[in-house]
C-alpha cells in the first residue's frame, strides 16, 4: 500500500498505512469535532468527476482511499446516502456506523447482508411514503424513519437523525445530495479525496442543480505516493480579504 505523507500542516510525516499505529495516526486528522458535526466525504477526478468509466466511484478510488474511508466512517454515527448512489455503488454497511439510506420508495437494490447489517441499516423518507417504504424493504433494516415533508431538506434530514441519536454523520451522496447539502450551509467539513485521473464527460461531483459560491480554507492535505491527494476543507468563516 503507498506512503501517505502530510504536506498540510507543513509537518512531512508519512505513515504506512498498513502501519499498526496507521489508523490512529489517521483517525486524529479525520476527527469530527463537535458533538454535532456533518462532513461531505467525496472522491473526484482532476477534471471533477465523481465517477469513473464504470459510473461508479471504485474506479478512481485505490487501497489508501478506502483504508481512510472506513477510518472516516468509524468516527461517525451516521453514514448518509441516498437510494440511487447506495443501488449504484453496491455499499456495504459500515463495521460500526449506521448506513441511513435516503428514499422515496424504497428501492435499496442488493444490500449486502454481512454479519449485524440489520442493526446498522435505516431508512429516512416522507412519512407519507412510509407504509410503502416499510412493505418493500420488509426485516432487512432497523427501521423505517418518516420526516414530515414532501421533499425533506438537508435541515430536516440531519434533524430527524440527530433525535434518533445519530448526531455526527458523514454524507457520502450522491452528488445530488451532497449539492443540496451545500446549498442548504449544512456541511462543517468536506472531506474531498483528488484522484490523478480524469474522466470524461465528467459526473459534478456535487451536482449541477444550484446557483451556489462558496468559498472553503484548506485546513489539511494528505498525498500518497501513487499521486491522490486527500484533502479536508473548512468553510470561510469571514469573505477572503477580510
Amino acid at each position: 500500500m503507498s506512503i501517505v505523507t502530510e504536506l498540510i500542516p507543513t509537518t512531512l510525516e508519512n505513515i504506512n498505512p498498513e502501519d499498526e499505529a496507521a489508523r490512529e495516526w489517521i483517525a486524529r486528522r479525520y476527527a469530527l469535532e463537535g458533538e454535532r458535526w456533518v462532513a461531505v466525504n467525496m472522491i473526484t477526478t482532476m477534471n471533477g468527476s465523481a465517477a469513473g468509466e464504470d459510473g461508479t466511484s471504485d474506479t478512481i478510488s485505490n487501497r489508501v482511499d478506502r483504508y481512510i474511508l472506513g477510518v472516516i466512517r468509524d468516527q461517525a454515527h451516521a453514514v448518509l446516502v441516498g437510494a440511487q448512489s447506495l443501488r449504484a455503488e453496491g455499499y456495504t454497511i459500515p463495521r460500526r456506523a449506521t448506513l441511513a439510506v435516503l428514499t422515496r420508495g424504497g428501492d435499496l437494490g442488493d444490500v449486502p447482508n454481512n454479519e449485524g447489517a440489520r442493526e446498522r441499516l435505516i431508512v429516512l423518507c416522507p412519512r407519507a411514503s412510509v407504509p410503502k417504504v416499510t412493505g418493500r424493504v420488509g426485516d432487512r433494516v432497523l427501521a423505517v424513519i418518516g420526516i414530515d415533508a414532501a421533499d425533506p431538506t438537508p435541515e430536516q434530514i440531519l434533524d430527524t437523525l440527530a433525535e434518533h441519536g445519530y448526531t455526527r454523520v458523514i454524507c457520502e451522496g450522491g452528488p445530488t445530495v451532497t449539492g443540496s447539502f451545500l446549498a442548504a450551509g449544512a456541511i462543517d467539513e468536506i472531506f474531498l479525496t483528488a484522484a490523478p485521473s480524469v474522466v470524461l464527460p465528467p459526473q459534478p461531483v456535487f451536482g449541477q442543480s444550484e446557483n451556489l459560491v462558496t468559498r472553503y480554507e484548506l485546513h489539511g492535505l494528505l498525498m500518497d505516493s501513487e499521486g491522490t491527494l486527500y484533502q479536508r476543507f473548512r468553510p470561510l468563516t469571514e469573505p477572503l480579504g477580510g
